[in-house]
């Protein structure tokens, strides 16, 4: 169920989808905090959803194609160049907004594509030099021969922290020039803590929730599970739905003049 990243997935769960365990979704890393920073009035409030759990947490990248001029950090902040997004809430387009509004990177975002796939097409014909917010896990899953190949210029590192495979590749909370900004860049940026969460209706009968939230922990410790994900190049470092909930529960607590400042940042209001 495509649109306005996973937004319609989540308005579907709340509207629609009956209340009884037997629908939930995978969303969009970034939906449960369009409500509060987005500029799409939205029917659902993202607290009082089922979370379930998410596999791991991430770190994701701002990458640029091989024929970019922007090949590094300081390429972004001196050279004109144009990114691919998906729509409002998503990660590419949130991610690319943040870094020319907080940082002055001069970059130029072309929204509207149908997913990762859409994105990596569109740098590989040239119609965009590159996107933002894509998992380093996906990059290693999906597209190991980019990165043997060097296909693509890895620029900046988009989480809270780094990860070690990633040494050379500067982290954009290392980047910030106050602690507003670091501030802002981490109501931002905490999403990637949920990194792929899965979801019930709110209002499930306690009983269900605590079934779904159980199977999905009983399975991140199952070896066949395990032994796939290892296979497969996905990493298993997952949060609980409890410890979801309590997140979305503190990043909702946020003073209001720093979401302001964070709606402004990423492009959603003043």
């Amino acid at each position: 169920m495509t649109g306005a990243g996973s937004t319609r997935v989540l308005s579907y769960l709340n509207d629609v989808a009956p209340k009884d365990g037997t629908v939930f979704g995978m969303v969009g890393r970034g939906v449960a905090l369009e409500p509060l920073l987005g500029n799409t009035p939205m029917t659902y409030d993202a607290r009082r959803f089922t979370w379930i759990g998410s596999v791991s947490d991430e770190v994701s990248l701002c990458v640029t194609w091989k024929t970019s001029k922007v090949k590094k950090w300081n390429d972004m902040l001196n050279t004109d160049f144009t990114l691919g997004g998906e729509g409002p809430g998503s990660d590419p387009d949130i991610f690319a907004m943040a870094a020319r509004n907080i940082f002055g990177v001069k970059t130029r975002l072309i929204a509207g594509y149908a997913g990762g796939s859409a994105l990596n097409l569109a740098m590989e014909r040239g119609e965009i030099d590159g996107r933002c917010g894509w998992s380093w896990s996906a990059i290693k899953g999906t597209k190991p021969d980019w990165l043997e190949n060097r296909n693509i210029n890895l620029l900046v590192q988009m989480a809270l922290q780094g990860t070690g495979e990633l040494k050379g590749v500067p982290l954009i909370m290392d980047m910030a020039k106050s602690e507003r900004d670091r501030k802002i860049l981490r109501l931002i940026l905490s999403r990637q803590q949920m990194a792929w969460p899965f979801v019930g209706p709110p209002d499930l009968p306690p009983e269900r929730a605590r079934a779904l939230r159980e199977a999905f922990d009983a399975t991140m410790k199952d070896p066949t599970y395990l032994e796939e994900a290892e296979k497969r190049r996905i990493d298993v470092k997952p949060m609980s739905g409890t410890a979801i909930n309590g997140l979305i529960e503190e990043l909702y607590a946020t003073d209001a003049d720093l979401i302001q400042a964070t709606r402004a940042a990423i492009g959603s209001g003043k």
